[in-house]
């Protein structure tokens, strides 16, 4: 049984890493992979947690510095420290985070609280899922489709749709 786990207790899985030297984690089912860093091309007048976009198998998606996205120390210059990225998807929206250490974990729904603190507007609190609670320490889940939403009515960079996409290449 896995981290957290308890008989008779429904299970769920998710990505886990780091970012700012805080642990983090998403719900697999928004994950679409984790790939290494490619090329990222910088995108004029973007905010600063936006490193730029990068070509996913043919699409182009925005990569996010989540460190500084969650205003957390530690956010900076990737080549100091090896980072992969996490293609996350909510809907028709998908981007890449760049992140350390990503890992896939199963856990019981019993060791998530509800986050003790929610902040309005465009900082973390408000994409909190919950708290899990493991041996090895705090992971905070974050709520991806809140992310996406907010990025979506134009707080910080606007994600470009899948649909869009399509219709370019027609």
């Amino acid at each position: 049984m896995e981290e957290g786990a308890k008989p008779d207790q429904e299970e769920v899985s998710i990505v886990t890493f780091e970012v700012g030297g805080e642990r983090f984690g998403v719900d697999v089912s928004n994950v679409e992979g984790v790939i290494e860093p490619g090329e990222i091309i910088r995108m004029p007048r973007a905010p600063d947690y936006v490193v730029g976009i990068t070509n996913l198998r043919g699409k182009v998606i925005a990569v996010i510095d989540l460190a500084k996205k969650l205003n957390l120390a530690g956010a900076g210059d990737a080549a100091k420290t090896p980072r992969k990225i996490v293609v996350v998807q909510a809907g028709d929206l998908k981007a890449g985070i760049l992140v350390e250490s990503p890992d896939v974990i199963r856990i019981s729904q019993s060791v998530i609280e509800p986050s003790p603190v929610k902040m309005p507007g465009e900082s973390g609190g408000a994409f909190v899922r919950g708290i899990a609670k493991l041996e090895s320490g705090l992971v905070v889940i974050l709520d991806i489709e809140e992310m996406f939403g907010r990025w979506a009515e134009g707080v910080g960079v606007e994600v470009v749709r899948q649909e869009d996409n399509k219709e370019q290449e027609a």
